[in-house]
């Protein structure tokens, strides 16, 4: 009797674990768009997440979810899944849809994730954003930015084109985060400027050795150490593709505290200050990042200065769009 009731338990805890990737989350779209078109992407929503689910339980394909993309949608949907494995927090999700400033494009945020990090201990949660055309289809998929200032970013704009230019950035900021999650060079590469000026840093901790000991009793505290190098944009994507993405079964990158500068005279040219937190199984920082972008004939954004440093901009350690050259 004792084994049977063992057996028994097992099937159960498997049964449940199998139920687990079956379990069907319902996203309902309440307003944004009408009613019929609600209704659609409702439904294309819910079963892209149900398809999440199962990959994530390894028990289905995301081929299944093809027909409810773009082409282009569906290889990033591919990416960002097979590297980060998202799963639904949640069984109902009730969310708006807006159109997009300028674009016959409509967004959904807000869907809560959670996502597996490898050899972490947590699942660090995260927001799914998801871009659809007119026809419904899933044009783009993304983690979202922190809601917190994203609004005010936008209507801050001086004008139709400034806003459609701010929400374009605030856009570029989530899949650029994403790119690294999903470990995709190619996407980082081309929104690099060829001779973009691109400035890392590296933070270690110094333990006091036994001199420092002697002379200094009270001081025990290990020491923070900065180290800062500048690289080419080949040096830089040569370094992601060869070591820091192999090396990192997951890589967490968070943007929060974002502000947009446009340049006085270069109608193209924004700044971009913002806190970044990243983290990785074997390495976590908190640092500012500065960027520096133009926008194409096209309205896609390149970036032309990417600075990162471990202080806040603020007195000695401020940075602008206005040190550095640049030649239209």
């Amino acid at each position: 009797m004792k084994l049977n009731y063992k057996l028994n338990i097992t099937f159960l805890l498997l049964l449940l674990s199998s139920l687990a990737g079956q379990i069907k989350p319902t996203v309902v779209i309440r307003s944004g768009a009408a009613p019929e078109f609600c209704d659609q992407v409702s439904a294309v929503l819910s079963e892209v997440l149900l398809v999440s689910n199962r990959y994530h339980k390894n028990m289905g394909e995301l081929s299944e979810a093809k027909s409810y993309f773009t082409t282009e949608g569906f290889a990033v949907f591919t990416d960002l899944v097979k590297n980060t494995r998202p799963y639904t927090a949640k069984k109902k999700y009730k969310v708006t849809i807006s159109r997009l400033v300028g674009r016959d494009i409509y967004e959904v945020r807000g869907l809560k994730v959670k996502v597996d990090t490898g050899e972490n201990d947590v699942s660090p949660v995260q927001y799914l954003v998801f871009a659809l055309d007119e026809k419904a289809e899933i044009a783009d998929v993304r983690y979202s930015l922190p809601k917190n200032n994203y609004r005010e970013i936008i209507d801050s704009g001086e004008d139709v084109v400034d806003q459609e230019r701010r929400q374009k950035i605030l856009e570029f900021l989530e899949t650029f985060g994403t790119a690294y999650s999903r470990k995709d060079a190619d996407y980082l590469e081309n929104i690099f400027s060829d001779d973009a000026l691109i400035i890392t840093g590296y933070v270690t901790y110094r333990k006091p050795e036994f001199n420092d000991l002697m002379s200094q009793e009270k001081n025990t505290e290990t020491e923070k150490v900065v180290e800062y190098r500048q690289l080419t944009k080949e040096q830089y994507i040569k370094k992601l593709r060869n070591y820091v993405f192999p090396s990192n079964s997951y890589i967490d990158i968070d943007f929060s505290d974002i502000s947009l500068t446009h340049h006085r005279t270069m109608e193209n040219v924004y700044g971009i200050k913002l806190k970044q937190h990243w983290k990785t199984a074997r390495y976590e920082d908190t640092g500012y990042l500065f960027l520096t972008v133009y926008f194409l004939a096209n309205n896609d954004p390149l970036v032309l200065v990417r600075v990162w440093q471990d202080q806040d901009f603020m007195g000695d350690y401020d940075v602008s769009i206005y040190d550095f050259d640049i030649i239209e």
